[in-house]
């Protein structure tokens, strides 16, 4: 017996058929890939603490938890959301500054069990805690965390510098503010961490207040026509203040601050390299102004209550 012999038509058949197996092949193989990959994936991401928080959280993943720690998840969720504070950043300032208050979670992700039930409330906690001081920046200020960089703080120093006021001015007041809520961040606090964020957003808010006199104010001997200038204010939990003199070398001056123990004071020189007072409990200074200028006093409350304070300056003019 003879092979048939094999026409072109014939062969051209068997590559189509070979080609269509191929191709079959390589789809089956590569849904059975992508589908190990994703359960994968899945299976990782189940373990993270962002899942709930996720714009499109599925909560049938969350079958273990009950419905007590549901409702509580999804309320700082509401919340988050109300605010407009991103997603992203939320979670990670989570996971960041619970890990700082809890070291012993640093790197780890709880699970969806049981035995993970006090953590997870320990993280909701965490959550709740800076969902509350979040809330306290106006909502401009929300908006931009996450987008906050050096550029965006030089920006803000140049602006107060129009004030009369330096850059040391202004942190001074955004540190009363963001170490009151934060004190332990005081010891290791870096603005390349998330919480870095918040510390932006209040200086956001801070140069806002300045520029709308709400915690400034240039003084002025002309509006007293006499030589002695008096205020007195309250300040709330962080709170702070700013005033600005020009005053001439030579001219001799006295300051006197009445003021709760927990008031920190500062009066800068108009170049920065002769001041008078520096984030001090000293209340008092008297003598002979080193330069002519502008005299920065800033008055911060480190107090866990509201407090008031009142100031009076005397200046003889060194031509009198």
């Amino acid at each position: 017996m003879t092979s048939p012999r094999k026409t072109p038509a014939t062969g051209c058949l068997n590559k189509l058929i070979f080609l269509t197996i191929l191709i079959l092949g390589s789809g089956i193989l590569g849904w059975f890939a992508g589908k190990t990959w994703i359960s994968l994936v899945v299976g990782v991401n189940e373990k993270k603490n962002a899942e709930v928080f996720s714009e499109t959280s599925d909560e049938s993943n969350l079958s273990n938890i009950k419905n007590e720690e549901l409702q509580r998840k999804n309320n700082l969720r509401s919340r988050r959301r109300s605010l407009g504070l991103n997603p992203s950043l939320f979670i990670t300032l989570v996971d960041e500054y619970f890990s700082e208050q809890y070291p012993s979670q640093k790197g780890r992700h709880l699970s969806n069990n049981s035995e993970d039930a006090s953590w997870r409330k320990k993280w909701d906690q965490t959550a709740a805690y800076l969902l509350d001081i979040v809330a306290s920046l106006s909502p401009e200020a929300v908006r931009k965390m996450g987008t906050y960089t050096k550029s965006d703080r030089h920006n803000w120093k140049q602006q107060v510098n129009n004030l009369h006021l330096s850059s040391r001015a202004l942190s001074d007041l955004v540190n009363a503010r963001f170490f009151q809520v934060f004190p332990q961040q005081k010891k290791a606090f870096s603005l390349d961490k998330a919480i870095g964020q918040i510390w932006n957003g209040m200086m956001f808010d801070t140069l806002q207040a300045l520029q709308s006199s709400l915690s400034y104010e240039k003084l002025s001997f002309m509006a007293t026509e006499s030589n002695v200038i008096q205020r007195e204010a309250t300040l709330k939990l962080g709170e702070g203040r700013a005033y600005v003199l020009f005053l001439e070398a030579s001219d001799r001056m006295k300051f006197d601050l009445k003021a709760d123990r927990d008031i920190l004071l500062s009066i800068y020189s108009p170049t920065g390299n002769n001041n008078l007072i520096e984030n001090s409990q000293q209340y008092q200074w008297s003598g002979i102004l080193p330069e002519t200028g502008y005299y920065e006093i800033i008055i911060v409350s480190h107090a866990k209550k509201i407090v008031n304070y009142q100031f009076k300056i005397l200046v003889n003019k060194s031509n009198i």
